[in-house]
């Protein structure tokens, strides 16, 4: 890869091609360039890619997902650190801004609605402090808007100028000419943002390279951006920033080679730093527990930490302050609830395989189901649900009247609010959901279809991509191959910060990628150019100025300088991996996102929707727990993981992946639905006394039907994989998977 070190004239800008990935310095190559139809040129924005380009390519799914979940946070914190290496506030920072000062509003709101006795100055002081919440909270959302937006603009002039010019001190950096306005850069990380399309002038392909094949999300994909950024409106729907936080990720994951990125999200450890101590367990065939822990990564120290937090915490809460909703019993149901999904990984993962995959591995896995895939879940299975509400309320207005609760409005079918008689409605429907159960017994086969699609595609679909997704997400040692390790360690760690809280949240190093560190908050010196090594000479100042250390809430001025060099590692001997070892490493690590996604779901049912007696708790816990509906699926998805991505069979795609685990799923909460749907009928009188008992009893067989079905299906074809796996390990003339490039993560 070249850089400039003398500014690029406007009209030629410079472009690399997005998934080259060839990160030696070999100049006589060159991309050949395809002729692009008309239709297809845009205003030309400074990327490679287009920012309507998100899952269209299944190698970033992980950038993709990452963009899209906790509204970005996480892949504008990995952007930021591999630009410019520069980590997010501390907790204390963060909890302070965004939880304490508003609560702090809220609260001191409330206490002068009750204590102020003048109504006029309780008003007054009322709003004012409302006021005052709300402006603190919309202006944090403005300043991050406005960081992300610095971001881009560096990514640009980083893209644009290359690393030479940014050691020419005669230019500004505030006065650098890049392809798109400050206006674009906002605009593409606003809550809601209309941006221009912005689809590259010119695409990089070779001669020979085919049209690549798109999965079910990346059509999807592909059809929003039609939808929103076609031929007559040019122009692209932004919500939270998600495209094009995942368009800066493609630009620098093309920029910079792996081996500077292998390092865990939020705390940015580096992978060689802790794996040394999960091979050298391997090697000595340690199965200690202690051990084991001693290996883990600072991530995965921090979310059992986390975890025994929120448990004393709770424990605090009932002892000291003993609310009425809440008691010891339902402390224990939720100890229950986690010791449930516990007590599955310990047989699947500890029990049979603890040497397979890390336990560090598992942890973040099991972490990223209950935490990232759950929320991004429950976003799209709410979105879904609107559509299909706002559908199924159109339906209804359109259908013949239901004790006259409908009628004619001169303009459709609706409902009528200045004629509206309370007593027809009610002669119907209590409530809006009786009034849906009316509608129900009177158009049954429209309500079948419509638990159908809730079913296959609100729950089944959404849960087990989103499930897929939660596993592609973590990126984890376990899953690289013996070369991608050994770059890796030649690159090396911080020297001289060994300290074990160097990887603390808000702390850390400036710069140490050897990538240039555009800055668009302090200008300084670039760490080198053309990713060599800094010299020896110190008393160069065009070769070694110096590198800062930042500290996350530091002023500039409180930053300390440091000479800085990287140091390589030693990789630990290991011994080498098998590929059937690997096929139950992929399969442990799907069971443990789907673990942590079904716990949150579990206290998600048990305390939300179940909550009002402990009895009905302990039902819904055990009657979850002997249907482990999402475990099985996510078993089930791994087969077809391991097929493509070990068995490099590329006719498997993400929905061959999927379909089976969302036609059991599919069919399991279809049943269960459809039963419950004819059991509440009967509570309206439409049935026998015994038509409830015979769906509660039918429920329950067909639920034990859809596990064995699911069990007997994994089995069989499981064991059908691993012996082809045992076959390609023993045709292969090399011990163990050194050479297999899994491309899992």
């Amino acid at each position: 890869m070249r850089f400039f070190r003398t500014p690029v004239p406007q009209d030629s800008p410079t472009r690399r091609p997005l998934k080259s990935h060839n990160y030696e310095k070999d100049e006589s190559t060159s991309p050949v360039k395809r002729k692009v139809k008309a239709d297809e040129l845009g205003p030309y924005k400074g990327f490679n890619s287009s920012i309507t380009s998100i899952f269209e390519d299944s190698s970033s799914a992980r950038i993709d997902c990452c963009s899209i979940s906790c509204c970005g946070i996480l892949q504008y914190d990995y952007n930021r650190y591999v630009l410019h290496h520069k980590r997010p506030a501390t907790f204390k920072n963060s909890f302070f801004q965004h939880i304490a000062v508003p609560l702090t509003f809220f609260a001191s709101a409330g206490y002068a609605a009750v204590y102020i006795p003048n109504r006029a100055v309780n008003q007054i002081v009322c709003t004012a402090l409302l006021f005052m919440s709300l402006f603190w909270i919309i202006g944090g959302c403005l300043q991050s808007t406005h960081k992300r937006a610095n971001l881009r603009m560096d990514i640009l002039k980083r893209l644009k100028y290359g690393i030479g010019f940014a050691r020419q001190r005669d230019y500004s950096f505030d006065e650098i000419d890049v392809d798109q306005t400050e206006g674009n850069t906002f605009c593409a990380h606003r809550f809601c943002g209309i941006y221009p399309s912005d689809f590259p002038e010119e695409i990089d392909e070779s001669e020979n390279e085919k049209e690549v094949k798109l999965d079910f999300c990346g059509k999807l994909s592909r059809f929003y951006s039609l939808l929103c950024c076609g031929k007559i409106f040019s122009k692209q729907i932004q919500l939270c920033g998600a495209c094009a936080l995942s368009q800066e990720g493609r630009e620098l994951d093309a920029l910079v080679s792996p081996e500077k990125r292998r390092f865990d999200y939020i705390t940015f450890q580096p992978f060689v730093d802790y794996f040394n101590g999960i091979r050298k367990l391997r090697n000595e065939n340690n199965g200690k527990l202690l051990d084991h822990y001693a290996a883990l990564s600072k991530l995965s120290r921090i979310i059992l930490k986390s975890l025994a937090a929120i448990f004393i915490g709770l424990i605090l809460y009932v002892g000291l302050l003993a609310p009425r909703h809440f008691h010891w019993s339902n402390l224990l149901v939720f100890a229950a609830t986690f010791l449930q999904a516990f007590f599955v990984l310990y047989f699947v993962h500890w029990h049979w395989n603890r040497l397979d995959i890390s336990l560090d591995a598992v942890i973040k896995y099991f972490a990223c189901g209950f935490v990232l895939t759950t929320t991004t879940a429950i976003f799209f299975e709410l979105a879904e649900t609107v559509l299909m509400q706002l559908t199924a309320l159109l339906i209804m207005k359109m259908s013949p009247h239901i004790d006259n609760a409908y009628e004619y409005n001169g303009f459709g079918m609706g409902f009528s609010v200045s004629d509206f008689n309370p007593h027809s409605f009610y002669t119907a429907a209590a409530s809006s959901s009786d009034y849906k159960k009316a509608f129900g017994r009177k158009h049954p086969i429209i309500a079948g279809i419509f638990i159908f699609f809730s079913a296959y595609f609100v729950a089944a679909l959404v849960e087990e991509a989103c499930k897929y997704f939660g596993f592609k997400m973590v990126e984890h040692p376990d899953f690289m191959t013996e070369e991608e390790l050994t770059k890796a360690a030649e690159y090396g760690v911080p020297e001289g910060y060994e300290d074990e809280d160097r990887f603390e949240f808000g702390g850390g190093l400036e710069c140490i990628s050897g990538l240039d560190c555009i800055d668009s908050y302090d200008s300084y010196d670039a760490c080198n150019n053309d990713d060599e090594r800094i010299t020896e000479n110190k008393n160069d100042k065009e070769k070694d100025d110096g590198l800062k250390i930042d500290t996350g809430g530091e002023s500039s001025h409180d930053r300390k300088q440091h000479d800085f060099q990287m140091k390589p590692v030693e990789l630990v001997d290991a011994p080498p991996r098998t590929l059937q070892s690997i096929a139950s490493s992929v399969t442990i690590a799907m069971v443990s996102v789907a673990l942590g996604f079904a716990c949150c779901e579990n206290l998600i049912y048990i305390f939300l929707y179940n909550g009002s007696s402990l009895s009905l708790e302990i039902a819904v816990l055990v009657s979850r727990s002997l249907f482990p509906i999402h475990p099985l699926c996510a078993a089930i998805q791994s087969i077809g993981v391991c097929k493509r991505h070990i068995e490099n069979d590329k006719s498997i795609g993400l929905g061959r992946i999927l379909f089976p685990a969302i036609m059991l799923h599919g069919s399991y909460d279809f049943t269960i639905m459809m039963l419950n749907f004819v059991s509440q009928l009967t509570v309206n009188g439409n049935g026998n006394g015994n038509t409830m008992l015979i769906c509660n009893i039918l429920a329950l067989i067909f639920s034990v039907s859809f596990v064995f079905v699911g069990v007997f299906y994994y089995v069989r074809k499981s064991h059908q994989q691993m012996a082809r796996i045992e076959e390609l390990d023993k045709s292969r003339n090399f011990v163990g998977a050194k050479s297999v490039s899994t491309n899992l993560v």
